[in-house]
């Protein structure tokens, strides 16, 4: 028994160190912010947009997104972009840590608690006045959601064993991989609780929702990993991108970019190209299973695509920065457009544009529209 309690005791102080060093603010790395979120997607800007608002206040948001769609981008640059940004940033999944271990991991322990157990603050206290993200919230045990749900309730944790109660000052980021409100349906989340932690809700489309994503994504990830494996590839074949564009991309941005690196770990350094050939075939077979056949697009074309000359590169897909100008220009003509065919009546102009007054009054005070007024 006391081997067994001495093994838990070890295992949660390994991973409060290694909480701790993942944290790019001890380390030194660069961190994430919101506009470093590529998308030309009018759906993820707008969201974009409601956490550049929601970051300036504590109250608790959640993140809902299927698995690869960025949901610790966005809590992290939720955090960063907010006051107190100087504070740490603690990301835990709820889904990854023995049920033995997360209660001790949030709530802290006191010496005597259990065999082996020691005095060590649990992560709402080490977050201090940071962010705590509760990555996978709907793998959280259900006998540990009321606990939280007092946390919340009253900014005040007790530590394992501990008779004491300590305030609590960090603001809380959840996240969940299922549709938060089919989770409370299944008894899988409690009401209560998803009610205090989703005062505002982020819904993140995934990939196969926003394809004009995939172009710039593409772009990026070929410019990293160029710089990490010393290599110089320019480019893509269009048939390639048809391609991507007709698979569903179950694994979403995170499978792109597992994607890409794969290609390019095995090209030779003289291919400036990448084609549809250079997929690894165990990937390619399985994605050929779950790609589209419409447009043309039929596997059957996969084996004869040639490989395009270098003279015959496409132009270099557009920035994302290049694909947002576009979707904001084109936003705003929309806006110019609505309020001219209403007179500038805003609350007539919104419900043409499908958005609230106070939407549009925020959307014309980013564009510079309202002092024009």
């Amino acid at each position: 028994m006391n081997q067994i309690s001495d093994f838990i005791s070890t295992t949660f102080e390994l991973q409060q160190q290694i909480l701790q060093e993942e944290d790019p603010m001890r380390q030194g790395r660069k961190d994430i912010f919101l506009d470093d979120i590529i998308t030309a997607s009018p759906s993820l800007l707008s969201g974009i947009d409601m956490a550049k608002k929601v970051a300036f206040n504590q109250a608790p948001v959640m993140i809902s997104g299927e698995t690869g769609t960025g949901k610790e981008l966005f809590a992290r640059g939720i955090h960063n972009a907010g006051l107190c940004r100087s504070a740490p940033f603690l990301p835990i999944n709820c889904g990854a840590i023995p049920e033995n271990l997360l209660e001790s991991a949030l709530f802290g322990t006191v010496k005597g608690a259990f065999t082996g157990a020691m005095d060590m603050p649990g992560l709402f206290e080490q977050a201090g006045e940071g962010t705590i993200f509760l990555d996978e919230i709907n793998s959280l045990p259900i006998y540990l959601q009321p606990k939280l749900l007092r946390v919340l309730q009253d900014r005040m944790v007790r530590r394992v064993g501990s008779k004491f109660e300590i305030e609590v000052k960090c603001r809380f980021i959840s996240a969940s991989n299922l549709d938060p409100f089919d989770a409370v349906q299944q008894g899988i989340i409690r009401s209560d609780l998803f009610f205090r932690l989703s005062t505002f809700i982020l819904n993140l489309p995934p990939l196969r929702e926003r394809p004009k994503d995939i172009a710039p994504l593409l772009s990026h990830f070929i410019q990293r990993f160029n710089r990490i494996y010393n290599k110089d590839v320019r480019g893509y074949s269009e048939f390639f991108l048809r391609f991507l564009h007709h698979y569903d991309w179950p694994g979403n941005v995170r499978e792109l970019e597992n994607l890409v690196e794969s290609i390019l770990c095995l090209m030779d350094v003289d291919e400036k190209i990448l084609s549809i050939h250079h997929i690894p075939d165990y990937i390619r077979s399985r994605m050929e299973e779950r790609v589209s056949h419409t447009d043309g697009l039929s596997v059957h074309r996969v084996p004869s695509e040639p490989a395009p000359a270098l003279d015959a590169v496409p132009d270099p897909a557009p920035s994302y920065v290049e694909m947002r100008e576009k979707v904001e220009n084109e936003e705003r003509q929309r806006i110019e457009g609505a309020l001219l065919r209403n007179q500038f009546n805003l609350t007539k102009a919104g419900a043409e544009l499908g958005i609230s007054r106070q939407t549009l009054i925020y959307r014309m005070k980013k564009y510079g529209m309202w002092k024009r007024r």
